[in-house]
């Protein structure tokens, strides 16, 4: 059954970038940080296509059922022959902070390898990409390439910094397409110039980009956005971290939610918040949960 929740059919997405199998100690989730996003903004209402490769092999058939079980269409997923399906060994601290070891070779470098790629005939509302796919520079060039056609799209950058996949230029070229950026607290420091707080290091980055949002995820702590030149900082609800797999991909689609709808910085970061600490809650990135599973508070829909 499609997993979706009742929405604006009109609003669109389009991830770009990996898809992988996050093999964690209670089994394989499927993952990829741009697909994280989509399928959490699928969920919020939002048509969903998203472009890949996978491998000619079961975890690339297991995956692509597992996407069009979450609704997002997969009809630009590419099949690279030869190359394994995604994968990423996870390994979690006791407060269940993921490390991710990336393993290649890996189909979604090859996304952009069977020729160019075309722009959707529809505009979307949103594209979202990473940094871990666009270190190949075909990637690269096809996010540049789309992000340039459609200029009043929200240009969504999830950072998501993984070592050995990636280099200050890539990160510095990435940030120059988007309009919208979201980093962690620890990847903070690779982005700003700025080291007097958060509120001046987000502001430096949208300075320096002329992004319009700038999110930073803090855990535990909650997040900060700016928007639209207003800042604001909250702590998340209080919850039993199972594992913080995809939490940071769910605090960015809820972001993307709320800009999109036109709500006020404060209730977006609240939304935000609230569904990364719905998300750390459960185990991987994109568990099976009920809307109302966390009290008070959290699923992002719209009315």
């Amino acid at each position: 059954m499609t997993e979706r929740s009742e929405g604006i059919e009109s609003a669109s997405v389009l991830g770009i970038g990996e898809v992988l199998w996050d093999m964690l100690p209670s089994g394989r989730r499927l993952g990829g940080a741009p697909l994280n996003v989509t399928a959490q903004l699928r969920r919020m209402g939002f048509t969903a296509t998203y472009l890949t490769a996978v491998g000619d092999d079961e975890p690339g058939r297991a995956a692509l059922a597992r996407m069009r079980e979450l609704g997002v269409d997969t009809s630009r997923v590419r099949t690279a022959p030869g190359v394994p399906t995604g994968r990423a060994e996870v390994v979690l601290d006791p407060s269940g902070d993921p490390t991710f070891e990336i393993v290649k070779p890996a189909a979604y470098d090859l996304l952009a390898a069977g020729g160019p790629v075309e722009p959707p005939d529809h505009a979307p509302d949103v594209l979202v990409y990473g940094t871990l796919a666009a270190c190949r520079p075909a990637t690269f060039d096809a996010i540049s390439r789309l992000t340039s056609h459609y200029p009043d799209a929200l240009r969504v950058y999830d950072v998501n910094l993984r070592p050995g996949c990636w280099t200050p230029r890539l990160v510095d070229g990435l940030a120059r397409t988007a309009n919208v950026l979201k980093v962690s607290e620890r990847e903070l420091p690779h982005l700003s110039r700025s080291h007097e707080g958060i509120e001046e290091a987000v502001r430096d980055i949208a300075g320096r980009y002329g992004m319009r949002a700038v999110a930073c995820s803090r855990g535990a702590r909650g997040g900060a956005l700016l928007f639209d030149g207003v800042f604001v900082q909250q702590a998340p609800p209080r919850v039993t971290v199972v594992d913080a797999v995809g939490a940071g991909d769910a605090f960015t689609a809820a972001m993307v939610d709320g800009i999109h709808r036109g709500l006020p910085a404060a209730e977006i970061l609240r939304r935000a918040n609230a569904l990364g600490a719905l998300v750390a809650s459960h185990s991987g990135a994109l568990p099976e949960h009920a809307g109302d599973a966390l009290p008070g508070a959290a699923w992002p829909r719209h009315a």
